[in-house]
């Protein structure tokens, strides 16, 4: 998908957002085109046949788009904390015939032992809440369900990074402790202030 197929998606995907919440939701809120577009070619040139994305968004929306435009052979699992957003997600699946099947509240995929009995994952995509702090609680069993060779994607990674925010902070500090290498791809942030991507790549 083209980056003006994605922003197309991305200002109609908004409007939902806004009829649903109706309290000021804004752009910022959302994750840009731009980093998922990058998203979709991180996962292009790794192959990937499987990814499995921490909170529920835009991404849910395009990559499940960009699947069904392309006929790619890659498998998702949506897992989303907040039960009400992840209901609400799966009506704005249906309602563009995406497949709603494979979107699941952190309580599903734990209970029914989802997360233990699946092939690991060629890919995480973190970007969940319901703060920033989950994140960084949560790396160590996310990064455990990627495969050798796997791949970590975080969105909101912040200009500056090291020095910019706590939450970012904390996360390069586990990453470190787990022998984890990250980089930064720039090249997702449309403006000089907006967040990027953060790319680590699992021994």
């Amino acid at each position: 998908m083209s980056l003006k197929d994605l922003r197309r998606l991305h200002s109609s995907y908004l409007e939902e957002v806004k009829a649903h919440l109706d309290d000021g939701y804004t752009h910022d809120a959302s994750m840009r085109p731009e980093g998922l577009h990058h998203l979709i070619r991180l996962l292009e040139s790794s192959r990937a046949t499987s990814l499995g994305e921490f909170g529920a968004g835009l991404s849910t929306v395009g990559l499940r788009a960009w699947k069904q435009r392309t006929g790619r052979d890659i498998r998702f699992s949506t897992i989303e904390h907040d039960e009400s957003w992840c209901r609400f997600m799966a009506g704005v699946l249906e309602g563009r015939n995406l497949p709603v099947d494979d979107i699941y509240t952190l309580a599903e995929y734990r209970n029914e032992t989802l997360m233990m009995s699946a092939p690991p994952f060629d890919a995480v995509f973190v970007d969940h809440g319901p703060t920033m702090a989950s994140r960084w609680n949560d790396v160590p069993w996310i990064v455990s369900l990627v495969k050798p060779g796997g791949l970590i994607i975080f969105d909101d990674w912040w200009p500056g990074h090291v020095r910019a925010f706590r939450s970012t902070k904390r996360i390069i500090r586990i990453l470190t402790r787990m022998g984890l290498q990250w980089s930064v791809l720039e090249a997702s942030r449309p403006n000089k202030n907006d967040k990027a991507l953060a790319v680590v790549e699992k021994p």
